[in-house]
C-alpha cells in the first residue's frame, strides 16, 4: 500500500467514526456518554497504534466506568510500563480528536514520517 492509499483509508475510517462532540482528555483519561464512545474509541485505537509504532512497544487502551454513572464511560491510553501517559500528551490527544478526517490522516502521516516528531518530547 502506498502512503497516499493508507492516508485515504484512514481518512475514510475517521469520517465514519468521529466523536460526536468536543472531548477533553485529562490525567484520568477521557469521560463521555457511552453513546459517544464509538468514535472516541476508534480514534484512541488509532492513537495507540501511532504511539506503539513510534515507540516500538505495546500501548494499551483502557475503557473504564467503575466509578462513573452507568450511562458514562471513561477511556485512556496506557504506556508500555502500565502507567498513564505524561500530561504533555493531553493537548495532543485533544488536537487529534478534534481533527477533521482529512486533517487527521495528515496528522498521523506527519507524526509517523517525522523522526523528530512531537512524540520525541513526550516520552
Amino acid at each position: 500500500m502506498t502512503t497516499a492509499s493508507i492516508r485515504d483509508a484512514v481518512a475514510a475510517a475517521l469520517k465514519e467514526h468521529k466523536p460526536s462532540g468536543p472531548v477533553c482528555y485529562k490525567t484520568a483519561g477521557l469521560r463521555c456518554p457511552a453513546s459517544n464512545l464509538t468514535g472516541v474509541a476508534f480514534r484512541f485505537g488509532v492513537l495507540a497504534a501511532v504511539r506503539s509504532l513510534d515507540r516500538g512497544q505495546f500501548v494499551g487502551v483502557m475503557v473504564t466506568a467503575s466509578h462513573n454513572p452507568s450511562c458514562d464511560n471513561g477511556i485512556k491510553l496506557i504506556d508500555p510500563d502500565g502507567g498513564m501517559l505524561k500530561t504533555a500528551w493531553e493537548p495532543l490527544i485533544a488536537e487529534f480528536m478534534e481533527c477533521s478526517e482529512s486533517d487527521g490522516s495528515h496528522w498521523i502521516a506527519g507524526h509517523m514520517r517525522d523522526p523528530e516528531s512531537r512524540f520525541d518530547s513526550l516520552n
